[in-house]
């Protein structure tokens, strides 16, 4: 059961990595340009289409407290009865 809770983990990783938003109006981009084109662009901070820092942690929060809820009811349905710990 532990393997598959890596192969979760590692397509978690990559879509945080590609950087998919939430969001998806106004773009008509297929996922190979989603990979081609990367979601932060270090070198022009002054950039009309900067990151948002303020959406980011929104996103994340909501993202990260999802998921922690997600592992409260799975310890809750994985744990045998009779478990000392």
């Amino acid at each position: 059961m532990i393997f598959f809770m890596f192969i979760l983990i590692l397509f978690t990783l990559l879509v945080g990595v590609i950087g998919i938003s939430f969001s998806q109006e106004g773009t008509n981009l297929d996922i190979l340009s989603k990979l081609l084109i990367p979601s932060i662009d270090l070198l022009h901070q002054n950039f009309p289409n900067s990151f948002d820092w303020f959406e980011f942690l929104t996103n994340a929060t909501f993202s990260v407290s999802l998921s922690f809820f997600g592992i409260f009811i799975a310890s809750f349905i994985y744990k045998p009865i009779y478990s000392v710990l």
